[in-house]
């Protein structure tokens, strides 16, 4: 109960720490938002979209170090990707979907940096997700998954190749 009752104080200021210029900050901020979003389930609803924008900011980031070579991006790409996919467990997609596809689709004034880090956000989401709540966003998924930009190579390290498609039979499980 105390985690609950407290969650809507500690979580803007984990968000913010996400992003922070010291990589060790980054860390223990994502793995205790990892385990306060775990305690709070369905409370995290109320938090979602500016946990949504930093959790993309903060992939964007780690991408960008780990084409500069620093070791500590990948560790911090797993956790904070483990946040996602805790997220995406307990919001409906209807919640977090207008807020990545337009990303992932191109139509907003973004780079391919950004497209790939709403790609990962979107796949770890829907990684976490009931199969029953994914359904009836089925066909959208599925469009934006044959987009042509979605199969642009950045670099021979860092790609974009559609990393959604291995989560599209999920959509169509019991």
């Amino acid at each position: 109960m105390v985690v609950r009752n407290n969650f809507r104080r500690l979580c803007p200021t984990l968000v913010r720490e996400i992003n922070d210029w010291i990589p060790r900050t980054r860390s223990m901020a994502a793995q205790l938002l990892y385990y306060l979003t775990l305690y709070c389930e369905y409370w995290v609803t109320n938090e979602a979209i500016t946990m949504i924008e930093s959790i993309t900011k903060c992939i964007f980031r780690s991408l960008a170090e780990m084409e500069t070579g620093d070791p500590d991006a990948r560790q911090l790409l797993r956790q904070v990707l483990l946040v996602s996919t805790t997220v995406g467990e307990f919001i409906d997609p209807s919640v977090y979907m207008p807020l990545l596809l337009p990303v992932v689709r191109g139509e907003t004034e973004t780079d391919i940096h950004h497209r790939c880090a709403a790609i990962e956000v979107l796949r770890s989401m829907i990684e976490g997700c009931s199969p029953s709540w994914l359904r009836p966003h089925a066909t959208v998924i599925c469009k934006v998954c044959v987009c042509t930009h979605i199969y642009i190579y950045l670099h021979a390290t860092v790609t974009c190749k559609a990393p959604i498609v291995a989560t599209i039979p999920k959509l169509y499980l019991n």
